[in-house]
Parts: C-alpha cells; sequence; structure tokens
C-alpha cells in the first residue's frame, strides 16, 4: 500500500514538473494550496576517497585554488563553477571530473491571501 502511494506521489511530482516547465512557471495555484517549483543548477562533485576524486584535489593544489574551496567543500567549488570564478582553462579542466544537473524540487505551502 505505501509502495502504491509512493509511486502516485512520484508520478504526481513528475507531472507538476512537467507542467510547471511546460508552461514556464515557478507556482501552480490550487484551491487552497500552492505548489512553487524551483530548478537549480548544480555539478556533482566526485565522492570522498575515489581515485578521480584525489586527481581533482591534486589539480586544484597545483593551480593554487585549494584555500579557495576550503578542502574540497563541494558547495564552494559549486558556486566557482557557476558563478566562472576561475579562468577558463581550470574551469574547463575541473568540469572533466564532476558532473553538470539541474535539480528541480517542489515546495508545497498554503495559498496566500
Amino acid at each position: 500500500m505505501k509502495l502504491d502511494l509512493f509511486a502516485e506521489l512520484e508520478k504526481l511530482e513528475e507531472a507538476l514538473i512537467a507542467y510547471a516547465e511546460k508552461e514556464g512557471i515557478e507556482v501552480i495555484f490550487g484551491t487552497n494550496n500552492q505548489v512553487r517549483f524551483k530548478k537549480q543548477p548544480r555539478y556533482a562533485i566526485p565522492s570522498k576517497g575515489s581515485k578521480i576524486r584525489k586527481e581533482l584535489e591534486h589539480i586544484l593544489k597545483k593551480q593554487g585554488k585549494w584555500d579557495e574551496v576550503q578542502q574540497l567543500d563541494t558547495n564552494a567549488l559549486n558556486k566557482i563553477l557557476l558563478d566562472n570564478k576561475w579562468d577558463e582553462d581550470l574551469l574547463k579542466m575541473i568540469k572533466d571530473y564532476v558532473e553538470y544537473s539541474e535539480s528541480k524540487r517542489l515546495y508545497l505551502s498554503k495559498k496566500k491571501d
């Protein structure tokens, strides 16, 4: 029973996201509630201890950028990549080690008068 409910909620969420993207809207209004849609770009950093993560850390240290990402603080590095804060060659090198995606989230709230 719980799996059926979870599957139904997942289908509903997918439908709401598809509708919001198709219509280019951020809020879907219901009778009493509203759903806010938010799409956020993000780079996925390799997991700790992985070989590719160690290679990425080596590049950052060699380029003198290690302190800026605070021992590879994934949020700090993500912001640097999204804002293109470093030179293009270094950003391109780092992007070989990360995966770009967009997270899509829905936030349910009471409808405001």
